[in-house]
C-alpha cells in the first residue's frame, strides 16, 4: 500500500515539476505552478515525514512569497502557508529560528485580517499555535497569556455551527492546561476538560483529528487526578490514552506523544496500586518514546526524565544498581535540555535530586548527597510560597537533609520545611518526621 502511494506521489510531483519548467521566471502564472508543486511535495511530507520534502516545500514557498510583495492580493496566503511549513520544521528539528520566522509571518498575516474580516479566525489560530510552541520552548508567561487571548477571540468567531470550532476548542484547552501547570489554577483545568469534551464530540470515531483530542483529554484527566486523587479520573485517563495510542500505530508521527502519555498513566497506577506489570509496561513505552525522540527533538527531555523515573522506581522495587545508574545518566541529559530560566526546570531538578539521594543510599558517597541537597535548595528557590510546588519542594529538601550523617545540625531547618509543607496541604510527611524521631 505504501509503495503504491509513493508511486502515485512521485508521478504527481513529476507532472508538476514539468509544469513549473513551462513557466520560467517572469511568467505571470509561475506562482501558481510553484504553489501546486509545493502542495504536492508537502502532502507527501505529511504522509511519509521526509525532511527532504519539507525542506523543498519551504524553498518553493519562499519563492512564492517573493512573488507576492506587500499589498499583493495573495500575500496573506503566502505568509500563512510558509509559516505553517516553518512551524512543521521547528516541531521536527527544534530550530528556534524557524519558530521566530513563523511568528513574524503570523503577525503580518494577522494584520492583513483586521477586526470584521471573515478570515480573521484562521489568522488568530496560526499565531496562537506558534505562541504556544514558543511558550513550551522558552517558558514565557507573556506568550502563553497572549495565546490564550487569541484563542478565545478565535473561538468566539467560531460558534457551535462553525466547521473549525473543534480546532479552537482544542487549542484553547491546550493553553489552559499549560497555564494550570504553571499556576495550579483548578478553574483552568476544569475549563480545559469542558472544552476538550466538546471537541471530542465534534471529532467522532473516524474523524482524522480524534486521536489529538483523546490525547489532550487524557492529559487533562491525569492532571486532575494529580490534583484531587480521584481514581475515576485516572481510569478515564488510561482509557483515553489506550484509544489514542491505537489510533497512532507504528509510523504515525504523533505516536511518541501517546506512548509517553500512556506510560505516565501506568506509572500513576503503579504508584497507586503497586502492580509491577504497570511499571514494566510504562518502562517499555517510555523506551520506545525515547527512541522516537532522537537528539535534537524538542520533546526529548521529557522522555529522558520519564524513563529515568521508571528506572529509579524499578531500582527501588528490585534493587538492581544498573537501573539507578542509567536513571542518573538520563537525568543529567534531561536537565541539560532544560536550562536556567525555564518554568519547568524545577521539576527536572527535583527528580535528579531524588535519584542522587537514592544513589547516596546505595553507595554512601557524601558527594552524591551534597549535590542532591544543592539541587533541592535550587528547586525551593524556584518555588516560592505562592507556587503550587512549594510544599513538595520543602518536603524533598527535608528528606535530603534527614539523610545526612549530621542531620541533627539541620533540626530547625527541617522542622521549618515540614511546617511549610504541612501548611501547604501537601500529602503526609510522616516518613520525614520518622527520620527526626530516630535521632
Amino acid at each position: 500500500m505504501a509503495n503504491t502511494e509513493r508511486a502515485a506521489f512521485k508521478r504527481r510531483i513529476k507532472v508538476r515539476r514539468r509544469a513549473l519548467k513551462s513557466h520560467p521566471p517572469g511568467d505571470k502564472r509561475r506562482f501558481l505552478a510553484l504553489i501546486k508543486l509545493a502542495s504536492a511535495i508537502y502532502n507527501r511530507y505529511v504522509r511519509f515525514r521526509s525532511l527532504k520534502d519539507l525542506e523543498e516545500t519551504i524553498q518553493l514557498l519562499r519563492a512564492v512569497l517573493s512573488l507576492h510583495p506587500s499589498g499583493h492580493l495573495d500575500r496573506y496566503r503566502s505568509l500563512t502557508t510558509l509559516g505553517m511549513a516553518l512551524t512543521d520544521r521547528f516541531i521536527l528539528k527544534g530550530s528556534e529560528e524557524d519558530l521566530e520566522e513563523a511568528l513574524s509571518l503570523d503577525r503580518e498575516a494577522l494584520n492583513l485580517r483586521p477586526l470584521g474580516h471573515p478570515g480573521r479566525h484562521r489568522a488568530l489560530n496560526y499565531l496562537a499555535v506558534d505562541l504556544g510552541e514558543r511558550y513550551k520552548l522558552r517558558g514565557s508567561k507573556k506568550d502563553l497569556e497572549e495565546a490564550i487571548g487569541l484563542n478565545r477571540e478565535a473561538l468566539d468567531l467560531r460558534p457551535p455551527s462553525h466547521p473549525d470550532r473543534h480546532k479552537s476548542l482544542n487549542n484553547l484547552a491546550n493553553d489552559l492546561r499549560d497555564r494550570h501547570r504553571l499556576t495550579g489554577s483548578e478553574e483552568d483545568l476544569d475549563e480545559a476538560i469542558r472544552l476538550n469534551r466538546e471537541a471530542l464530540g465534534l471529532r467522532p470515531p473516524g474523524h482524522p483529528d480524534r486521536h489529538d483530542t483523546l490525547y489532550n483529554l487524557a492529559c487533562d484527566f491525569k492532571n486532575r487526578y494529580h490534583l484531587r486523587r480521584s481514581e475515576d479520573d485516572l481510569e478515564e485517563a488510561m482509557r483515553l490514552d489506550r484509544e489514542a495510542l491505537r489510533l497512532r500505530p507504528r509510523g504515525h508521527p504523533d505516536r511518541h506523544h501517546s506512548l509517553g502519555n500512556l506510560a505516565i498513566s501506568l506509572w500513576d497506577c503503579y504508584r497507586l496500586r503497586g502492580f509491577e506489570e504497570d511499571l514494566e509496561e510504562a518502562t517499555c513505552l517510555d523506551r520506545e518514546a525515547l527512541g522516537l525522540r532522537s537528539p535534537g527533538h524538542p520533546h526529548r527531555h521529557v522522555s529522558l526524565n520519564n524513563l529515568a523515573v521508571d528506572l529509579r522506581d524499578r531500582y527501588n522495587l528490585k534493587g538492581t544498581p544498573d537501573d539507578l545508574e542509567e536513571a542518573i545518566t538520563l537525568y543529567q541529559e534531561s536537565l541539560a535540555l532544560r536550562p536556567p530560566g525555564h518554568p519547568e526546570r524545577h521539576l527536572f531538578l527535583n527528580d535528579f535530586a531524588v535519584g542522587l539521594r537514592d544513589l547516596y543510599a546505595l553507595n554512601g558517597l557524601e558527594d552524591d548527597l551534597r549535590e542532591a541537597i544543592q539541587l533541592n535548595r535550587k528547586v525551593l528557590a524556584l518555588c516560592p510560597p505562592t507556587s503550587p510546588h512549594h510544599a513538595r519542594s520543602s518536603w524533598q529538601l527535608a528528606r535530603s537533609l534527614c539523610s545526612a550523617n549530621n542531620a541533627q545540625d539541620y533540626t530547625n531547618e527541617i522542622l521549618q520545611l515540614l511546617q511549610a509543607g504541612s501548611m501547604s496541604q501537601i500529602s503526609p510527611l510522616w516518613d520525614s518526621l520518622d527520620c527526626i524521631l530516630e535521632w
